[in-house]
């Protein structure tokens, strides 16, 4: 009787072993410390009067850990006034304070900060007083041998009014006798009767010499600014 073949059994093939990717390792945690540090207090606080509106401020500069990044001035009004308000934030060791009013005094002081927000103690409080308003007219008296007073000085846009004091006719009028041609405008063109007047508003800055030209040996010089 025929011998039967057996039937080959496949073998499977072999699984392969998965790779695992490495772990990355973790970034180290950093912890920042926050800056509560405030900077140093402004020192050297002063004022410069410069007119009837405007006080210029100075002061030394503040240190900080990490670093000063501006200013906060205040101001109040008053010798002794303690109702301060913040008026300007300068990133420098100066301030102009302009559009103040005439003949008034106002207290100032500053304080530091930086960028986290810490801010200084406040520096002492210094005051400064604008100066008075300059008048808008003055009176010159014309007498018999002078003009009262006889050389002013004046700022641009002030009116001076020529007062005739003597009990005869006065004649104002520029430098050079007799064309006056040094401010040609600045001419009465006619003689001021005695207790009669003649005004004239300066529009040019500069040193103006003037004398009566009915008597031309009296004059005096007015300088405008």
């Amino acid at each position: 009787a025929p011998v039967s073949t057996p039937t080959p059994v496949p073998i499977p093939a072999p699984t392969p072993t998965p790779t695992l990717a490495p772990t990355p390792t973790p970034a180290p945690t950093t912890t920042s410390t926050p800056d509560t540090t405030a900077p140093t207090t402004p020192a050297n606080l002063s004022v410069t009067v410069v007119s009837s509106s405007q006080l210029n401020l100075s002061w030394s500069a503040s240190t900080d850990a990490v670093g000063v990044t501006g200013y906060k001035l205040e101001r109040c009004t008053g010798s002794s006034c303690t109702n301060y308000a913040e008026i300007a934030t300068p990133s420098g060791t100066t301030y102009n304070n302009t559009g103040l009013a005439a003949a008034t005094t106002y207290r100032y002081r500053v304080r530091a900060t930086d960028a986290a927000g810490n801010l200084s103690r406040y520096s002492s409080a210094v005051s400064g007083t604008t100066e008075a308003a300059a008048p808008t007219s003055v009176t010159v008296s014309m007498l018999e041998n002078a003009y009262s007073p006889v050389n002013l000085t004046i700022a641009l846009g002030t009116t001076v009014i020529f007062k005739n004091d003597w009990t005869s006719d006065r004649w104002p009028a520029s430098d050079s006798h007799p064309q006056h041609n040094i401010y040609p405008a600045f001419d009465s063109l006619q003689a001021v009767p005695s207790g009669g007047s003649w005004s004239f508003t300066f529009q040019q800055a500069g040193v103006w010499g003037y004398h009566d030209h009915i008597k031309p040996s009296i004059g005096g010089y007015i300088t405008v600014q």
